[in-house]
């Protein structure tokens, strides 16, 4: 006992003087003070002693459970037969253990490093300190998830271990650090974002606001349990996924949609962080994030009509198409949705000041237009450049694009129902509901619901409720498509893949026969006239309650 206070007064002493010293003042600050907070000497050692300790006690239940099952069983094994057997199991189950650090407990920490700011009432000091907030999401990002790392920095020689006594391959060892490190980081970056969205100061206080890091946790063992099958399990290295035509494994695929989504979650949050510092934002970030959106899109449908034609696949291509227009619906949606302008932004876009709050609102009022209509355009280049994929480089069908009878009306109709959407969202948060812009986006939504149900009540397609719906006047005029569609001629050579195909009709891949060409004109008019008509009546109707809204505004005193 006479030593151990002057021992742990040393070590306090030694960890004090690292803190102070010249490289905590290279570190990132809010790094260095999380880190002081969360890391402290005694903490340390515990969490270290408990994880050792936690890791020879598994290792001894685990060998006396495979030497016990092995000698009771009638086979002669050797201790390198259950050493092998040892390892292999440990290696299985502290994959799980690193799983669960980096999915489920480091994004869990993230979504409450902004929020528990806020709710300690501490929120407002970050915002005077003099860190960019590109520093203060890094320190954010590196230092919640210290406890987690740390742990698993424990785990990990043991884990190498287990893998070489289990003689696991190499291979499998090397998906999964990739998994662990990308998909981890991509977690812990989306912790960040939805943390950062949810402490903005113009937020109101959730209930039980401490409870999205448990959501994000879980959300985050989802992805584990989904994504870990891929990197684990060997038959997934005998399927083949297509990037832009190129043949990767589906591990590959993952990585790549891993380190999308966290690149853009962190820049996510460090322009929310910006914007409730009041720094003015650029629009070109948003345009880069749907470029970039686009762009892996369309790299994973493009071409995919020629490795449909292969017998095993059931699919149609334009089911690709409808996904891909489903998707830009959504993100045009979301973006109508929170940049719908409230009759607050409205009044100081309105009012003649000249300080510097109102002149930001209005740059940020332009950027907002803008950048809606670089998103439509961007959307419109990558439908067109999935459309070309589907149509040229075919050994077995002529180059045909179909410009002005498929794809012009469908690019069309996609573009007035994506700026009358725009208008009536508009239209619902200029009508003072709660949820502002998204009362628009919700009631968009369940308009298109009643009308894919309307539209199921008919026998043909040639119905205003079906053709009014962007996706499902995709069906209706691309069906029985020899490049769209699933007919093919019985027996054809395809020279890239060098085979064969033959057509395999099943019960379930049922060929969809083309529709008469008057039929197929009569319902391309139908549609494109419909979405055209939807779409000047929510401008109208947007145009109408702006008027309204800018005269009761300026009566106002």
């Amino acid at each position: 006992m006479s030593f151990s206070r002057p021992a742990a007064a040393r070590s306090r002493d030694t960890w004090g003087r690292i803190m102070d010293s010249k490289l905590a003042d290279r570190l990132n600050p809010e790094f260095v003070r999380v880190l002081r907070t969360s890391l402290t000497p005694k903490r340390t050692l515990f969490i270290a002693a408990t994880t050792l300790a936690l890791l020879a006690v598994g290792a001894l239940l685990l060998w006396n459970s495979w030497a016990g099952w092995l000698m009771r069983s009638d086979i002669n094994v050797s201790v390198a037969q259950i050493a092998r057997h040892f390892g292999e199991d440990a290696f299985n189950k502290l994959s799980i253990v690193l799983l669960a650090l980096v999915f489920v407990l480091a994004p869990a920490t993230a979504a409450l490093s902004f929020v528990q700011e806020r709710v300690r009432g501490t929120a407002i000091f970050q915002q005077m300190t003099l860190l960019r907030p590109f520093d203060l999401v890094l320190g954010k990002f590196l230092g919640s998830g210290l406890v987690s790392y740390f742990i698993a920095a424990l785990v990990l020689p043991c884990y190498f271990a287990a893998a070489v006594i289990g003689d696991v391959s190499q291979s499998l060892v090397l998906r999964m650090c990739l998994l662990l490190l990308i998909g981890g980081l991509c977690c812990q970056a989306v912790g960040i974002l939805v943390s950062a969205l949810l402490s903005g100061p113009t937020e109101r206080a959730l209930r039980g606001g401490l409870l999205v890091g448990p959501a994000v946790g879980g959300a985050g063992a989802i992805t584990a349990l989904v994504t870990s099958e891929i990197f684990m399990r060997n038959w997934y290295l005998e399927q083949t996924w297509y990037f832009y035509g190129y043949s990767l494994y589906p591990f590959q695929i993952i990585l790549i949609l891993f380190a999308f989504v966290g690149a853009w979650a962190f820049v996510g949050a460090v322009r929310q962080v910006k914007a409730v510092q009041l720094i003015p934002t650029g629009a070109r970030t948003i345009w880069l994030f749907f470029a970039s959106a686009e762009a892996l899109l369309v790299g994973l449908f493009w071409g995919w009509e020629q490795y449909v034609r292969v017998h095993y696949f059931h699919e149609s291509p334009y089911e690709g198409l409808i996904f891909y227009l489903t998707l830009n619906l959504l993100a045009l949606a979301a973006l109508a949705g929170g940049s719908a302008l409230r009759r607050g932004r409205l009044r100081e876009w309105w009012s003649g000041a000249r300080d510097p709050l109102a002149l930001f609102q209005r740059r940020e009022i332009r950027n907002t237009l803008q950048t809606y209509a670089v998103a439509l355009l961007i959307a419109e280049t990558g439908l067109c450049a999935l459309w070309v994929s589907y149509h040229l480089n075919l050994t077995s069908f002529p180059a045909n694009l179909s410009l002005t009878t498929q794809l012009l009306p469908i690019a069309l109709g996609f573009a007035c129902i994506a700026a009358g959407l725009a208008a009536f969202v508009q239209f619902c948060a200029l009508q003072r509901f709660r949820l502002g812009g998204w009362a628009g986006v919700l009631f968009a939504c369940l308009f298109f619901i009643t009308m894919l149900a309307a539209g199921a009540t008919f026998t043909d397609k040639n119905n205003t409720p079906t053709l009014v719906n962007p996706l499902t006047y995709v069906t209706a005029i691309c069906e029985g498509d020899p490049y769209l569609d699933k007919t093919v001629p019985a027996e054809y050579k395809d020279l890239e893949l060098k085979q064969v195909i033959q057509r395999n009709d099943h019960w379930y891949n049922k060929q969809a026969e083309r529709p008469a060409d008057d039929v197929l004109l009569a319902m391309t008019m139908h549609g494109l006239l419909a979405q055209l008509i939807l779409g000047s009546l929510c401008f109208g109707a947007a145009a109408l309650k702006w008027r309204a809204t800018r005269e009761a505004i300026l009566r106002e005193p």
